[in-house]
C-alpha cells in the first residue's frame, strides 16, 4: 500500500486520540486487539439506524461504502481518476470508474447523512 499524508487537523485528531500511546493498533479495542471489520460494519449500521434510517438502508451499511464514498467525493470535487486510483490502491482504472459510477447509489447513501451529523 501506498503511503498517503495526513491533513493537519487529521493529524491532530489522531494525535488527541492516541493520546501519546506509540505502538499497538492505530485504532483498536479496549483490549489492545485489531478493530476487526465486522464491529465496524456494526457500528455504522447502528449509526445509520439511529440517524433514522429504515432497515433496507442501515442493513446495507458496511466499511467498503466508506470506500466508495471517498472516490466520490473526490470526483465531485474535481480530482483526476488517476489521483483517486492511486489513493484507493486500485491496479486498474477501470476499477476506479466503477466506483465513481457507483455515485448514483451513493446518492441516497446513508454516508451522506452520517457526515453531516458529524460535521455539525
Amino acid at each position: 500500500r501506498a503511503s498517503l499524508p495526513l491533513a493537519p487537523r487529521t493529524a491532530g485528531i489522531i494525535d488527541v486520540y492516541l493520546s501519546g500511546r506509540e505502538d499497538g493498533w492505530l485504532v483498536q479495542t479496549s483490549n489492545e486487539t485489531p478493530l476487526q471489520r465486522q464491529y465496524v460494519r456494526l457500528l455504522l449500521q447502528r449509526l445509520s439506524r439511529e440517524s433514522g434510517h429504515p432497515p433496507e438502508v442501515w442493513k446495507k451499511m458496511h466499511p467498503h461504502v466508506l470506500r466508495h464514498s471517498v472516490a466520490t467525493l473526490l470526483d465531485e470535487r474535481g480530482r483526476k481518476i488517476q489521483d483517486i486510483q492511486r489513493m484507493l490502491g486500485h491496479a486498474d482504472s477501470r476499477t476506479t470508474q466503477r466506483y465513481i459510477d457507483y455515485k448514483e447509489n451513493l446518492d441516497s447513501s446513508p454516508v451522506y447523512d452520517l457526515a453531516a451529523l458529524y460535521a455539525s
